[in-house]
């Protein structure tokens, strides 16, 4: 089959349609191979659309990791096109509704995508100050010096420490290549305080023995 034809028929129906209801956005040429966001490398495509059209780039591109990430992201939530597109339909209309339902959601359903003015950010500023935290946002003083308590009294039992060094030590990590080596070493380069010096490795690795030593009895 001729996954290329395929797709490039599926973009040209989608370029210059005009769009009711829900939609997605669509990189032409994904951005993990170059695809930048300029308006011609954008199309708007149903769902259902959406699923197919990934699922033609890794028959296109079989070896580019990322689409398949992408495209095993998007399985997940609808093995088939038809899934897809119903729970992608029904997650929008539910979330549009909660978020009508509080004032911040108010804020962010009258926003239009791009970058936002400064009116909306403060708007949004004013309503985020306002909200409780939740499992995703900042703990309380409270809440972080219960956590802290709990953590505190917990004793891990030299049985308990062994079984987890036993299974850790049957593991195997696969060899690291040399450009990924090297991409982490300048990013950490470019930190502050990096590399430690032998003091501070020493001093850390004190520390970390003594807070074994202290759980493990």
């Amino acid at each position: 089959m001729n996954y290329a034809a395929h797709y490039d028929r599926l973009i040209a129906r989608a370029r210059g349609r005009v769009f009711e209801g829900y939609r997605e956005r669509h990189h032409v040429l994904p951005r993990c191979m170059g695809g930048g966001d300029e308006a011609g490398n954008i199309v708007n495509l149903t769902a259902e659309e959406h699923f197919v059209a990934h699922q033609l780039l890794i028959r296109m591109y079989p070896f580019e990791s990322k689409l398949v990430h992408a495209a095993w992201y998007m399985a997940i939530k609808g093995r088939r096109n038809k899934a897809y597109g119903w729970l992608r339909r029904r997650h929008a209309k539910v979330k549009a509704e909660q978020m009508r339902g509080n004032e911040y959601g108010k804020a962010l359903l009258g926003r239009k995508r791009g970058p936002m003015s400064d009116e909306q950010k403060e708007k949004l500023s004013v309503v985020k100050k306002g909200c409780k935290p939740t499992r995703t946002g900042a703990h309380s003083a409270e809440s972080r010096a219960k956590m802290s308590a709990a953590l505190k009294g917990r004793v891990i039992s030299p049985e308990w420490a062994e079984k987890v060094a036993a299974a850790n030590r049957g593991r195997k990590y696969p060899p690291r290549s040399q450009e990924w080596s090297a991409n982490i070493s300048a990013y950490k380069k470019g930190r502050p305080g990096y590399p430690c010096s032998p003091e501070t490795r020493a001093k850390l690795s004190a520390i970390k023995r003594a807070h074994y030593e202290q759980r493990v009895r």
